[in-house]
């Protein structure tokens, strides 16, 4: 690892204001103002290793006034509570030949009475009308995005200073001028530059100005509301998954072992002054090329480790092995894989490779599967990220988690160990089983896509059947599951009963979303069929979840009794009953006999889902635990 080296002190300003009186006052807080009288003005020489044009000599930044006269100095009057009381912007107005002296003046259409009487301090920002953000009109700083320029990265810092107006030896006013005196910007606080230089090797297609450099750290802002010199409402990354900045090389060098660094200058926010570790990760095509900066903290470390603000470090870092990810996913079928290596590491046994191809085994577990081996491609440590999923592994026993509404007493078994009850169960776990239909159904739905149902459901209600469709798309690498509501027909039960699954409704607003139910309706959708659709919510696809109260799905051209159609939501499950062998004779409105409701013990955030609890009996389990890490549900 590489450590940070301190250059030189970026802000070393010293100058010379001018004031009014105290017991004057001011009128307005902006620019706008102009029914004052007097001018405020600064004439400012600075050292040459500060402000605002940036050279880099290879060792130092050289610095000096913007001969385009782009900046400026925002001043903030401040009351003991830090309270605004008043704020200028004074522009750059003159710029000497070698950019160490510059005059700053508000407007001539701007003017200012005086300080205002409560005034204790005085906030000044040193920035540039090219500064990202404007530091007068605009007060948030984007770190996100940089492109790596010394130009660019000198534009998002954030200079600033007080001064303490208590002290009537730091103004004066003479002849319509308020000047401010002893006046030095703070060179510890705000914002600081980090040149990077990463070495990658040889053959790396990295070009300035365009390969993107990700930053991950978490011990840095992202981005920042400025105020008062600290930042207000910042985002921190978590170091890991979000970068807190995406830079690009300024220039790329050729070395003479043939491989090539990258360099970039960023502006960073530390979160503390303690930044030890970054990392880099620059991805071109599928190839990862990581580097990693980490400062020492050992008992002899003479180096500097802490961050200070307005300095510039330099970071060298070199990229280890370039990574490669590839993920497949597979049907339970046996399957082989190809590779350019010859050796892969793996810590899942059921994962071989023999030669430079990958043996998988078909899956026999019942359940889904997910396991990596690791092979070296021509120097590319390529991880190979293999899934096997099929329908038969959502085959099998699981656990509906719902609110259960039994007024007839229909159900009658227990559910795990509780007595249904005539009338309503606050929290109803209700054991079900989940098998591949013999005959599946192809239909399309209210917006002309095709589901099939391939999966059908048992122990809702009685002896009856609701169908699932469980689909996996192996390329997306997404399983989508939902049941299936229908009115085109009826189930046959005993004798002269009947019965079919239909959605139970809400027409609530976002305020009162247990409301207007419908619990039977006469019609719904296009063709008086519908899905519910359950999102995965476990990286193993052993639990779907429907919350109706945040994302409910509506169900469009409803009719509660068979008159004119509105919209609803659907907030649960009805098993309506029929008296004859007709679905026009099914009840509706509000007649049902039981409900699965989307509050699970009452919760609205809970809603409801399933959850996998055995896998099918014809399927091998084997004697250990089968998890599926190592890949993202989408």
């Amino acid at each position: 690892m590489k450590k940070l080296f301190m250059f030189a002190t970026l802000l070393a300003i010293l100058g010379s204001f001018a004031s009014c009186s105290s017991d004057d006052t001011i009128e307005g807080t902006t620019t706008s103002n102009n029914k004052g009288n007097k001018t405020l003005t600064i004439q400012m020489s600075l050292a040459p290793t500060t402000r605002v044009d940036y050279t880099d000599d290879g060792t130092n930044l050289k610095a000096a006034f913007a001969q385009d006269k782009s900046d400026y100095i925002t001043i903030f009057f401040r009351d003991k509570s830090k309270k605004n009381l008043g704020r200028y912007k004074l522009d750059c107005t003159n710029v000497s030949a070698d950019g160490t002296y510059a005059t700053f003046a508000t407007v001539d259409s701007v003017k200012i009475s005086a300080i205002p009487d409560s005034t204790t301090d005085v906030h000044m920002i040193l920035a540039s009308k090219r500064s990202k953000p404007d530091f007068f009109d605009s007060y948030k700083n984007d770190l996100s995005t940089q492109d790596g320029t010394i130009a660019d990265a000198t534009a998002h810092m954030q200079w600033a200073t007080n001064l303490d107006l208590t002290n009537k030896d730091n103004y004066e006013v003479t002849n319509g001028v308020i000047k401010l005196k002893n006046v030095s910007f703070d060179p510890t606080i705000c914002t600081s530059i980090l040149k990077l230089n990463i070495t990658y090797p040889k053959g790396t297609n990295i070009v300035a100005g365009e390969t993107p450099i990700k930053c991950f750290s978490d011990g840095a802002y992202s981005q920042y509301t400025c105020g008062w010199g600290n930042p207000n409402s910042p985002t921190k990354t978590d170091g890991t998954t979000t970068p807190f900045t995406t830079t690009k090389p300024a220039k790329v060098t050729t070395n003479t072992d043939g491989t090539l660094t990258a360099t970039s200058y960023i502006c960073i926010w530390p979160l503390a002054t303690s930044f030890q570790v970054v990392d880099f990760s620059t991805i071109i095509g599928d190839v990862t090329y990581p580097a990693e900066y980490g400062s020492k903290r050992t008992t002899g470390d003479t180096g500097a480790s802490d961050i200070t603000g307005c300095k510039m470090y330099t970071v060298d870092a070199t990229c280890s092995t370039p990574t490669k990810i590839v993920s497949k996913w597979y049907n339970d079928d046996a399957q082989t894989i190809t590779t350019t290596g010859t050796n892969g590491t793996t810590a899942d046994s059921w994962l071989t490779m023999s030669g430079s191809t990958i043996n998988i085994p078909a899956n026999t577990t019942g359940a889904p599967r997910a396991g990596s081996i690791v092979v070296d491609e021509n120097g590319v440590s390529t991880t190979y990220k293999v899934v096997q999923i099929g329908l038969d592994d959502f085959t099998g026993s699981w656990d509906l988690y719902s609110r259960c509404f039994n007024p007839n007493a229909t159900l009658t078994a227990d559910i795990k160990g509780t007595a249904i009850a005539k009338g309503t169960i606050s929290a109803d776990i209700r054991p079900v089983t989940f098998a591949k239909l013999a005959t599946t159904e192809t239909l399309t739905d209210d917006n002309a896509a095709s589901h099939t149902n391939n999966l059908s459901i048992t122990g809702l209600y009685l002896n009856t059947v609701m169908k699932g469709c469980v689909e996996i798309d192996y390329n997306a690498q997404t399983v989508k599951f939902g049941v299936f509501f229908d009115r085109r027909s009826v189930q046959a039960i005993t004798g002269s009963t009947y019965m079919a699954y239909e959605p139970e409704l809400a027409a609530g607003s976002s305020k009162t979303v247990w409301a207007n139910y419908c619990f039977a309706p006469a019609s719904f959708g296009k063709n008086n069929y519908c899905w519910l659709w359950f999102p995965v919510i476990s990286s193993d696809y052993k639990t779907f979840k429907y919350v109706f109260y945040t994302t409910p799905q509506k169900v469009s051209a409803v009719s509660t009794t068979g008159g004119t159609a509105s919209t609803y939501s659907i907030c649960g499950i009805s098993c309506v009953k029929a008296t004859a062998n007709d679905p026009a004779k099914l009840n509706v409105g509000s007649v049902y006999d039981v409900i699965y409701q989307g509050n699970y013990n009452g919760s609205s955030t809970e809603g409801m889902y399933f959850t996998k609890t055995a896998n099918a009996a014809k399927s091998y389990t084997g004697s250990g635990t089968i998890t599926a890490t190592g890949y993202t549900s989408k």
